[in-house]
């Protein structure tokens, strides 16, 4: 019977090793790949409550322009006035989950309103 040459043993030897540490390696790829997706797809999701929340924000200064009248043009709009205090309601009721990812409590939803306010009724100031 003929012995195994120098290079089988060590080949017999680094085989398991070699399979041992691909088998390593595949793990923490998949584990690096997982934790990827997921920190992507939590952007994903944190920009779509943000528009979400941008767009409720400026469809309900609409409504406090439009409740207010000239007004909402010729003055500035208070946060605790009752028409904002109404959007503030709209903006809570129709994006609740992204009020509360971004954990935002009614005053800073109110001063986001009448910035919205001031954004949107600025243009009519000029001419």
């Amino acid at each position: 019977m003929e012995q195994p040459s120098l290079l089988d043993q060590i080949m017999a030897e680094l085989v398991p090793i070699i399979l041992s540490a691909l088998g390593i390696v595949t793990t923490a790829f998949i584990a690096w790949l997982t934790t990827w997706l997921r920190t992507k797809f939590k952007l994903e999701e944190e920009a779509a409550h943000s528009v979400a929340l941008n767009t409720a924000v400026d469809n309900a200064a609409g409504g406090v322009i439009n409740e207010m009248g000239e007004s909402a043009v010729t003055t500035v709009v208070a946060p605790t006035s009752p028409a904002v205090k109404r959007a503030v309601t709209y903006v809570r009721e129709r994006n609740p989950d992204a009020v509360a990812y971004f954990e935002i409590p009614p005053a800073a939803i109110a001063e986001k309103i009448v910035n919205s306010v001031g954004k949107q009724t600025a243009p009519s100031l000029k001419g």
